[in-house]
């Protein structure tokens, strides 16, 4: 957690000794393990009585890969359980997907809403809006989109991600 009071250098969060896979969303996998374990109290009680009745495998099953999320058929690889293992399945592809559409999100609303709203409560730029930033948050969107279709490895230098 040094990076947290870091005030110069590149921040690097991936540690290929205890992250699996090959997208930087790699870094969250445990953060996603304890938030699907501790936001909701009554969320995670009904998840042990369906382990505890069989209807569930404890295992939560990541799914590496370099594959676009939809399959064919009508088929995508968004989360499910799997019917023969009752393990629920969550794929690297679709998180990644979804982490670039809600940073996208966030940041496009942070500089065309929420900045301009406070700059004028203060009667001055306070915070000023950055064009870069809607621009990345723009292609890190169309990248998102793109996954659904076909694989694209995801530009990490030029690119906002999880991991530097």
């Amino acid at each position: 957690m040094n990076w947290i009071f870091q005030k110069t250098g590149i921040i690097n969060h991936y540690d290929k000794n205890i992250h699996n896979g090959t997208q930087p969303v790699r870094v969250i996998h445990y953060m996603l393990i304890h938030m699907f374990q501790n936001t909701n109290p009554e969320f995670f009680k009904d998840l042990l009585k369906q382990i505890e009745e069989g209807k569930l495998n404890k295992q939560l099953n990541l799914i590496f890969g370099e594959e676009a999320i939809r399959i064919g058929d009508g088929k995508l690889r968004t989360p499910r359980v799997n019917q023969e293992s009752k393990q629920i399945e969550l794929y690297e592809s679709f998180l990644s997907y979804l982490w670039c559409c809600t940073y996208s999100v966030f940041v496009t609303y942070i500089e065309t809403i929420d900045h301009p709203k406070l700059n004028k409560e203060y009667g001055m730029e306070k915070y000023p809006i950055s064009a870069g930033n809607i621009d990345k948050a723009k292609e890190l969107f169309d990248y998102a989109r793109y996954l659904i279709i076909d694989f694209k490895t995801w530009d990490k230098d030029n690119l906002p991600n999880l991991e530097i």
